[in-house]
């Protein structure tokens, strides 16, 4: 992998409303990630937006590698209703330079 993707706060509490998907490595293009149930079953998906800014919302160059947030998930399925306690697979194909990548996380909400 050309870079770390990850999500926190992993396990996350359904009580916390959400939790972050992020980035280090170098910029991804815009993308959506799909999130599935223990079954396989779609239960939403998240929009990926890579704006290369610092916690304090300053630009960074493209050397600079710095763990950043690019997206997060609600906890809600498509229809905007809270999901149950689970394991979530993210999974996606991101674009690093005109090079696609497939990548996945697990997320436990509890």
């Amino acid at each position: 992998m050309t870079g770390e993707f990850t999500a926190g706060p992993n396990p996350v509490a359904r009580s916390s409303g959400k939790v972050d998907i992020f980035r280090q490595g170098r910029r991804i293009d815009n993308t959506i990630l799909t999130i599935y149930d223990a079954s396989g079953n779609v239960v939403n998906k998240i929009a990926i937006s890579d704006r290369r800014s610092d916690p304090r919302g300053r630009p960074l160059s493209d050397a600079d590698e710095s763990r950043r947030i690019i997206g997060s998930w609600d906890l809600k399925n498509a229809k905007g209703r809270p999901v149950s306690e689970g394991t979530y697979l993210v999974r996606g194909v991101i674009t690093i330079d005109g090079k696609k990548e497939r990548v996945s996380l697990m997320i436990c909400v509890k």
